[in-house]
């Protein structure tokens, strides 16, 4: 009602955090059963490790630990196409979400070069408006060519209507999933490390978290 960028959706599933026992909804179960299997495994991981106030470390954390389990679910089940297909899926997740990136980074630009100003004129918010609509629609199609050169008729999940509020609701999911990764890497594989070492940066500040993270991503 006020013009603000706002997002309303639906949530498939949801964590307590361990305080009740958590729901397996109806809702969860419209997907296949990969993605009934990742969405459990991604509320679980958030009873493991919740970090009060840090969404984007959450979330990140989750989305991780549920690729790592579906990997090795699939390679448990020798379904070593579908793991495939997975994997090719998590890659093309990945090159839009590197897409989304440089399309914040456009944005943020274009807003400070606003914001220099006390007031703008009602042309220049105008215009504003115009380039971030670009800006906008350019993700969209080139995000629909990534998915295009795919091949698999998966959906443009950055289709339009995009607005500020569901670029920020994406970078809750993926921002630290590269670094997340890498820490399992350096942990040759072992849960037990992967785990201790999330602890590890639960304890520390948010900017020395976020530090460690962004290194870690290159």
């Amino acid at each position: 009602a006020e013009g603000l960028d706002t997002l309303l959706r639906p949530s498939g599933a949801f964590s307590t955090l361990g305080w009740l026992p958590d729901p397996l909804l109806s809702t969860t179960l419209r997907q296949d059963d990969v993605g009934v299997v990742e969405t459990v495994i991604h509320e679980l991981a958030h009873q493991q490790l919740y970090i009060k106030g840090d969404s984007t470390f959450n979330e990140s954390y989750a989305t991780a630990v549920a690729g790592i389990g579906i990997a090795r679910w699939l390679e448990h089940t020798g379904e070593l196409d579908r793991l495939a297909n997975y994997r090719q899926y998590r890659e093309l997740r990945s090159a839009m979400f590197g897409l989304v990136s440089e399309a914040k980074a456009e944005l943020e630009i274009a807003y400070a070069r606003a914001t220099d100003s006390a007031t703008l004129a009602d042309a220049d918010q105008e215009r504003l408006r115009e380039q971030k609509a670009a800006i906008l629609e350019r993700l969209s199609q080139d995000a629909q060519a990534l998915v295009d050169a795919d091949g698999r008729g998966r959906a443009n999940w950055l289709a339009l209507p995009l607005n500020n509020a569901r670029l920020l609701s994406l970078n809750l999911y993926e921002r630290w999933v590269d670094a997340f990764n890498a820490i399992f890497e350096r942990c040759e594989r072992s849960f037990d490390c992967f785990y201790e070492q999330a602890g590890i940066l639960s304890e520390m500040t948010v900017p020395e978290r976020q530090a460690v993270l962004a290194a870690l991503t290159g």
